[in-house]
């Protein structure tokens, strides 16, 4: 793992999970991976909408700064059997259907500009996912189009995509169908602090 958890308790008894970098890292990518996240959760929410078997959520997650300059990003603990699902590598895990199909939702909702792999966590809440994006945005985990091609390769549509109308992913890695979506019924997706400033990186995956 390329990051340490430290648990901590706050003043009215909370347990909380402070990630840390083994090696330094820019605040700006402490950041970026916490707007991340937020981005993981506006994926949710349009997930949800639809109505799936069982519904996802992503932890909120804040950044800390220590006396000593170093940045982390911190979230509530989570009590429970932590499994992981799929990471960004193509692997899977056989058990579930519903981390599977969140992340083909996430690529086709994105029309094949992104997607959210690496999920784990307790139940479904989950925690610490990765992103593949055609920029390449979310840092050396972020495999971009051949990550997806990754995903792909080994995923298997199962009856929760099904019932979401997702198609098997196509030849050429330009997007699945699913139902129409209106603008306006569409909420705006977090602001994220992008490669360029502003809100490229979200823009590109909404």
């Amino acid at each position: 793992a390329n990051r340490t958890a430290h648990y901590m308790t706050d003043q009215n008894g909370q347990m909380w999970v402070a990630k840390a970098h083994r090696t330094p890292a820019p605040k700006e990518d402490v950041f970026r991976e916490v707007a991340m996240m937020a981005l993981c959760q506006w994926f949710a929410t349009h997930y949800n909408a639809r109505n799936p078997p069982k519904r996802v959520t992503f932890v909120d997650a804040f950044v800390i700064g220590r006396d000593s300059g170093q940045y982390m990003a911190c979230e509530e603990w989570m009590p429970g059997r932590f499994k992981k699902y799929n990471n960004n590598g193509g692997w899977r895990d056989l058990d579930r259907n519903t981390p599977h199909a969140f992340a083909h939702f996430t690529y086709a909702f994105s029309r094949g500009r992104c997607m959210v792999v690496d999920i784990q966590g307790v139940g479904d809440v989950y925690t610490d996912p990765q992103m593949h994006t055609m920029e390449r945005r979310f840092g050396k985990g972020d495999y971009g189009h051949g990550g997806m091609q990754l995903f792909f390769s080994t995923h298997l549509c199962n009856p929760v995509c099904v019932g979401l109308g997702l198609s098997p992913f196509p030849t050429v890695c330009s997007g699945t169908q699913m139902p129409h979506r209106s603008a306006s019924s569409a909420s705006p997706p977090p602001s994220l602090p992008a490669r360029d400033g502003g809100r490229a990186a979200v823009q590109a995956c909404a």
